[in-house]
């Protein structure tokens, strides 16, 4: 086994062996062998089963020979995202010579999890995914000394605990990046009120994770007419993050057809964006939207620039959480 970086230009028949290892925890049967057998014939890669075997048992004698070991996948989806510079930012702390050994090795298993580590002490591992800047792997990197010197994985992942995947978390999918956006998932009601004057309308938001790890927020607004009818909108938003930028994404459509791209700046567990402010303000008049987790609940205030450069606020909805 090598620690090399260098992406192998044909897959080894060794190299396969340790992801496999690697996807499997150290552990298999010979059913679990059956889809990587059927990969070797589709990349018409030549093998005998007994030499798989032997390769197996060789690859799970190099993944539990040291006290400690930390294998990085430099598959394709691993290399695409990883940041630049990060196999020197994983050899200044990690190697031969250091307190943790390290190999980069071929595909683990969760692609769409990219980037993605394995680490090992004694018979338990953890396996890290989505560090896709600096920061991200800064956090693990500490956390793993730290369990390192510790010799147990059993710790506070702190900081680092959203990076953290468990291949039976029905939410591992999530991007990591979006997860300090948990207080949005569920179903809100709650009642808005006119800072300047007295009127209320009712708010209802439910927010769901997706597949792929988005989170979509579902909005109805009704506002009561002078003639008695309601006035009801309706919008979906879905949330995106891309971990090199420092904003979230997201999309709107409206009950009208449209669709409207804004970011989202997160300050803590605030979320703040631009929106479009009433028209009687008129046109140098700006708006921004603030949400925000309250005790079992959320708060959205809307502030109005009147173009004095001043934010004041329009109205604000405490939102409930409720059962669906």
């Amino acid at each position: 086994m090598s620690s090399s970086y260098k992406e192998e230009t044909s897959l080894s028949l060794e190299e396969l062996a340790l992801g496999f290892v690697l996807r499997m925890q150290g552990y298999w049967t010979e059913e679990s062998l059956d889809p990587m057998i059927e990969y070797l014939n589709k990349k018409k890669i030549p093998f005998h089963r007994d030499q798989l075997v032997e390769k197996l048992g060789q690859a799970k004698r190099f993944f539990n020979k040291d006290p400690n070991h930390l294998f990085v996948c430099k598959g394709r989806p691993c290399l695409k995202r990883q940041f630049e510079g990060f196999p020197k930012a994983v050899l200044q702390e990690f190697g031969p010579d250091k307190a943790c050994p390290v190999t980069f090795t071929q595909c683990q298993g969760p692609c769409k999890q990219a980037p993605f580590a394995t680490l090992r002490i004694g018979t338990e591992t953890r396996q890290f995914s989505q560090f896709s800047n600096p920061s991200d792997w800064t956090l693990i990197s500490k956390q793993i000394q730290n369990a390192v010197v510790q010799n147990t994985l059993v710790i506070d992942w702190g900081s680092a605990s959203p990076f953290v995947f468990n291949f039976t978390d029905p939410t591992a999918s999530q991007d990591v990046h979006l997860k300090s956006l948990q207080f949005l998932v569920g179903h809100f009601k709650g009642q808005g009120r006119f800072i300047d004057f007295d009127k209320t309308f009712d708010k209802e938001i439910i927010g769901a994770w997706e597949l792929g790890g988005f989170l979509s927020i579902r909005m109805t607004a009704t506002y009561p007419m002078q003639n008695g009818r309601q006035d009801t909108h309706r919008v979906m938003v879905i949330l995106g993050k891309d971990p090199a930028e420092a904003h979230i994404s997201a999309r709107a459509y409206t009950d009208h057809g449209m669709t409207i791209d804004f970011t989202i700046q997160q300050n803590g567990s605030e979320l703040e964006f631009e929106d479009t402010p009433p028209g009687r303000f008129g046109k140098k008049a700006r708006a921004r939207k603030r949400i925000y987790p309250v005790n079992d609940g959320l708060k959205e205030v809307l502030e109005i620039d009147r173009g004095d450069g001043e934010f004041k606020p329009y109205y604000e909805v405490i939102f409930a959480k409720t059962k669906l």
